[in-house]
């Protein structure tokens, strides 16, 4: 090929490098491409919050429908585990359950399964009077729970942190032990943060 000919073709190459660096530093545009292992994090978490979500809402659509259970506590750690109570019609005990939805396959798919099959009764409480237990939530491993009368009714704002003489067992613990539950100060100062704000939208 002629020296010209290859001469005038790097020309035009340098030419339109020169160009498009110029015009890539003006606009700020960057041909980086963005982190994969970013792109994949992000898309990763937002499909396990996605599970999550409907994790919680077909078990506690479940659960309510075969027991009539109004209120299920999903284990933070692992989200496919559910804690719940079940209170006696008479108000004479309460039990604390586990249910575990990995064991049924294809649980989000399954219209129907053999739900006691999967429960795990973990705690069984008897008392006198007309008293029931009520669920708070976790902290760490630990599963809270609260006993009080069945018509306490505390009001909008009130958090379930702040019944008095509060119980957890330990998620996984066996056989499960109710020990005494205390509040953490940054706990309790959140708490009354939030009540706080609750009262001034009323």
């Amino acid at each position: 090929m002629d020296k010209k000919i290859i001469l005038g073709i790097f020309v035009v190459v340098a030419l339109l490098g020169g160009i498009f660096w110029f015009q890539e530093k003006k606009l700020g545009v960057s041909t980086q491409p963005e982190s994969i292992s970013s792109v994949d994090n992000g898309d990763s978490r937002k499909k396990t919050l996605i599970y999550t979500e409907q994790l919680n809402l077909k078990f506690s659509l479940d659960i309510l429908k075969f027991w009539g259970i109004r209120e299920v506590f999903q284990y933070p750690v692992n989200p496919e585990v559910f804690y719940y109570i079940s209170n006696s019609n008479a108000g004479k005990s309460a039990t604390v359950s586990k249910f575990d939805t990995s064991k049924v396959e294809d649980f989000l798919h399954k219209e129907s399964y053999d739900l006691p099959k999967y429960n795990e009764n973990v705690f069984l409480d008897n008392f006198y009077g007309d008293l029931e237990l009520r669920g708070v939530g976790f902290d760490g491993d630990k599963f809270v729970f609260a006993k009080t009368s069945r018509d306490n009714s505390p009001g909008p704002c009130f958090s379930p942190w702040f019944y008095e003489s509060l119980n957890y067992i330990e998620v996984d613990s066996t056989p499960a032990v109710r020990k005494p539950y205390s509040l953490s100060n940054a706990k309790l100062t959140e708490l009354k943060e939030e009540e706080k704000r609750c009262r001034e939208t009323l």
